[in-house]
Formats: C-alpha cells, sequence, structure tokens
C-alpha cells in the first residue's frame, strides 16, 4: 500500500459501516442513454485502471492490496425502474440516498455504478468509489477517458499501474531522496504542537464525530476583484491570500497566534502519474503565526514563504509526520491540526508559475456543478473552508462538525470571514490586531446591550452587605462559572465566594489596609 492507502484503510477498519471516506457523484444527461453500452463502458474502464479492481486484505499483519483479473470481479450495472411511480420524485431522492452504503474493502470492485432512467431523452447516473482507490485528479481522468469509451474512441493502454506508484514509494531509493524533506517536517513541527481551540457550543466528543452540516456563501464581485488585485500587487496567489484571511479568523476566534490549517495536494509531480487512477493525494500541515502586531500584507507574505516551503516538501508522507511528531492523542481529536482548507479553480489555463491546486480530497466539494455537492453532512475536521474560484467570482462554504458547532455560530464565522476578506482588500497596511471582524450590529450587542447591567439598589448600604444577604438567601447556588473548551467546568457558590473574600479582608485588615 502507499501511505495514503495505508491511513485510508485504518480509517475504514476502525469505522466498518462509516461512509465517510465514499466519493458518490450524481449526474443528470438530458440524452438518450443505452444502458447495455453504459455497462461495458464501466467494464473497459475497470480493465485498463488495475485500482478498479483492486481489493485490500491483511496477510501476516500487514495490509496488503491485491489486483484481482477483471472478468474475475462480476461487476455490474444497478438499473434502477421509476417511469410508472405515482411518486416518482420521492423514490429517486430515496435511490440516491440510499445508493451511497459502505464497501467491504476486502471485495472488489470498490466502484458501484447505478442508472434512473426519467424518460427516452433524460437519466440519472450514479457513481461511488472508495477513497483509497480514488482522489479528485482521478475522478477528472475518470470522466474523460469514460466519456471517450463510451463514444467507442480507442484510448493507448496505460503504460504504468498504481502498483508501481505504491512500490517505488517504499523503495530504497526514494526513502533517500525525501530524507531532506523529513527534515524539513520534523524542524516545522518540533516542540509543543498547537491545539486549536475555538469557541464551541458543545462539548467535545470523546470520540470523533463526524456528523456535520455545511453553510454556503459567496465572496462579492468586488472584494473577489480586490482579492485578485492584491494577490497580483504582492507576487501571492489567490489560495495563499485566502488561506491568510482564514488563519486570521481562526486566531481572532481561537485568540492563539500559532495556527495549523490543513490542506491538500495532488501528489502527481510526474508526468508519468497523471494517467493513473488512484490515490495520490498528501496532506500539508501549514502552521502560521498570525501575530496582532503584523500588517496584512506582511502576514501574507510569510503565508507565501512558508506555503512554498511546504510545496518544495510535499513528498513527504503526512502519515509518517503524525508518528514521527510528538503530539498528545486525542480520539476526539483530528491529529496536528482540526481546522482544513480546500481552494479549487475551474480555471484549466493557470499560468505555469502558480501554486498547484490543492484537492479536494475526494469530498466532491470542489467538482463541476452537474455533480451532487457529495456527503453535505459529512464533516471530517472541526471547521473546514471550501473555495470554488470561477474567476469572476469564488463561492465558498464552511464545513462543520455539528456535535461542536450550531448552525447559527457557523454562520457568524461566515459574516467574520467576509468582514475580515474586506479589510484586507481595503486596508492591507493594518495591523492584524486592528482588523475589526464583527459587524457593526453584533459589536453594538456585545458592547452596549449585552453591557447594560444598571440597576437600581439601596445605595446607602455597603455592598459587601447586600452580598451577605444574597449569601445566606443562596449558599449553594452557583455564583461564578467558568468554561474553557477541553478543560473540566469550575463553579465557585456563593458560600464559597464570601468565605474567600472576608479570609482576603482579615488578611488585608492585618498588614495595615483600613
Amino acid at each position: 500500500l502507499s501511505s495514503a492507502q495505508k491511513r485510508l484503510y485504518m480509517l475504514q477498519d476502525m469505522m466498518p459501516d462509516s461512509i465517510t471516506y465514499n466519493t458518490p457523484a450524481t449526474r443528470f444527461f438530458n440524452m438518450p442513454i443505452d444502458p447495455e453500452r453504459l455497462e461495458k463502458t464501466f467494464e473497459q474502464l475497470i480493465k485498463r485502471h488495475e485500482s478498479l479492481r483492486t481489493s485490500f486484505h491483511l496477510i501476516s499483519g500487514e495490509p496488503v492490496q491485491v489486483v484481482h483479473e477483471a472478468e474475475d470481479i462480476g461487476f455490474a450495472l444497478q438499473r434502477f425502474d421509476v417511469s410508472n411511480d405515482a411518486t416518482a420524485n420521492t423514490v429517486v431522492l430515496n435511490i440516491i440516498r440510499e445508493f451511497t452504503r459502505p464497501f467491504d474493502l476486502s471485495s472488489a470492485p470498490l466502484i458501484r455504478a447505478g442508472i434512473i432512467p426519467l424518460g427516452p431523452d433524460r437519466s440519472i447516473i450514479l457513481t461511488d468509489l472508495h477513497h483509497i482507490i480514488t482522489d479528485g485528479v482521478s475522478r477528472e481522468l475518470f470522466d474523460r477517458e469514460f466519456t471517450a469509451l463510451y463514444q467507442g474512441r480507442d484510448l493507448a493502454t496505460p503504460r504504468l499501474q498504481y502498483k508501481d506508484f505504491a512500490l517505488w514509494q517504499s523503495s530504497e531509493n526514494r526513502r533517500a531522496a525525501i530524507k531532506q524533506q523529513e527534515r524539513y517536517w520534523s524542524d516545522m513541527f518540533s516542540g509543543e504542537v498547537p491545539v486549536l481551540l475555538l469557541p464551541y457550543d458543545f462539548p467535545r466528543p470523546p470520540v470523533q464525530s463526524f456528523e456535520g452540516g455545511i453553510v454556503h456563501f459567496e465572496i462579492s464581485p468586488q472584494v473577489t476583484r480586490g482579492l485578485k488585485e492584491i494577490s497580483a500587487d504582492f507576487g501571492v496567489t489567490p489560495f495563499m491570500t485566502l488561506l491568510a484571511i482564514y488563519n486570521i479568523l481562526l486566531s481572532r476566534l481561537s485568540n492563539q497566534e500559532d495556527i495549523v490549517v490543513g490542506t491538500v495536494v495532488a501528489g502527481r509531480r510526474h508526468a508519468d502519474l497523471e494517467r493513473i487512477i488512484g490515490m495520490f493525494v498528501n496532506t500539508l500541515a501549514l502552521r502560521n503565526a498570525p501575530e496582532g502586531g503584523k500588517r496584512i500584507d506582511e502576514f501574507i507574505g510569510e503565508v507565501k514563504e512558508r506555503t512554498l516551503h511546504a510545496y518544495d516538501n510535499q513528498e513527504y508522507p503526512f502519515e509518517e509526520l503524525v508518528e514521527n511528531v510528538t503530539v498528545n492523542r486525542d480520539a476526539g481529536r483530528n491529529p496536528l491540526f482540526d481546522a482544513m482548507f480546500s481552494y479549487h479553480t475551474t480555471n484549466r489555463d493557470r499560468p505555469a508559475n502558480e501554486t498547484p491546486r490543492p484537492e479536494t480530497s475526494g469530498d466532491n466539494r470542489g467538482d463541476r456543478d452537474d455533480q451532487s455537492r457529495g456527503q453535505d453532512d459529512d464533516a471530517k475536521f472541526d471547521l473546514t473552508l471550501f473555495a470554488i474560484d470561477d474567476g469572476d467570482r469564488i463561492g465558498c462554504s464552511f464545513s462543520y462538525c455539528s456535535r461542536l458547532f450550531k448552525r447559527l455560530t457557523v454562520e457568524r464565522f461566515v459574516a467574520y470571514f467576509e468582514r475580515l476578506a474586506s479589510t484586507a482588500v481595503s486596508d492591507p497596511g493594518q495591523k492584524l490586531a486592528d482588523m475589526v471582524m464583527l459587524p457593526e450590529e453584533e459589536r453594538r450587542e456585545l458592547l452596549l446591550d449585552f453591557n447594560d447591567t444598571g440597576a437600581e439598589y439601596p445605595r446607602e448600604r455597603m455592598l459587601y452587605r447586600l452580598f451577605e444577604e444574597q449569601v445566606d438567601r443562596t449558599p449553594d447556588r452557583e455564583a461564578v462559572v467558568e468554561v474553557e473548551p477541553g478543560k473540566p467546568r469550575l463553579a465557585v457558590s456563593y458560600k464559597e465566594i464570601n468565605e474567600r473574600s472576608n479570609r482576603l479582608a482579615r488578611y488585608l485588615v492585618e498588614n495595615g489596609v483600613n
């Protein structure tokens, strides 16, 4: 197995009934579709690419992949009939929902496909592949080759297969070549690794939950133009600028100035890998320091430098970094980071010197509009920012763990992010600490409405006497509560406060305070 496959195998083995690492897609066609021809096309693709006819097993305690002959795996196109059903729409939605179900990694193929005819010229084609055999670039290659084969065109036989990549990745020559990269990542994460503490609405579950939600939004055309302009002025890509703003948001939400954000890269730096279907993506843990005293433009420059260094060292497997870095393992968290950033551009004519587009890690959220959004209720991280750059606009979404956040809280995060992006465009020389994140209405609510605590009380009485009367009325009621994410809840009663303050008063009097 490759490093990425090993991690996915382990995760799926821990949650055999999970669909977290499925990559479903739904496509609508307004044209006649021949089911027999469709099934034959899938069979041709499975025969071309060994990864589509691979299963995964434990042999002598080690996970391995087994490639099967195409004729031995028994692929069959699933065919659904809803033409005579009076509740066709409901039936179709149920079929789509139930189509995505857990894969047994020991049983090839790890691809399923189905067709829902809606009439002579309208059909829905469903596909689902396990992430262990595919990634975003693979799905694009899959689509291109599928179209060509369905149209009867010939394709050249692939020169390499995924197993060649897996063998190369574990070879001694390759291990020696990335030793320098290992040193880079070890230095980057030497010492204590920061743990992100966001303003969660609920306590963190003891075991990581993948229950999630998603909030979609779009950066305004004016701010999008401004982001592109300052990116060009600073010699950075829009990916780097948005990553910097996301870091600032996380820093302000957590009150921390050491932030780690994950992103993924295609992992296909060699031309020979571009025509192979398989799991190539690698995860990069980008560590930045959005300190309040830095200017926005200065921080964006730092993000650029750190991102470029990370890309120069992108072949070092994330799985090995996790094993080598000393971190406090928490079953309720991801290793190294809990926030993710995914940037996808639909512009295929990128300049050669632009930073490679990070992958979507198989979530389908960055895929074309004719596909489903994937599993919108699935959250692999506490918070993930997805950005899709169409050139004139940037569509975004926050995927969040619904066991940690309310939707309303994440909707506030959207407003904060938009405000920070607007500030970066309008005043890039401003210090990070001076950036106004809250909308005016929320600032007024926090500073004025919540602090409007004036109340009448007996002004002729001493304040401590009033407090003692409250102690007599409710001695055991909680007076002060401290709640901090990741720490036990602390509470002090009125009686305890009174006793502590009396001790302090006696001490002060004994030392001459009148």
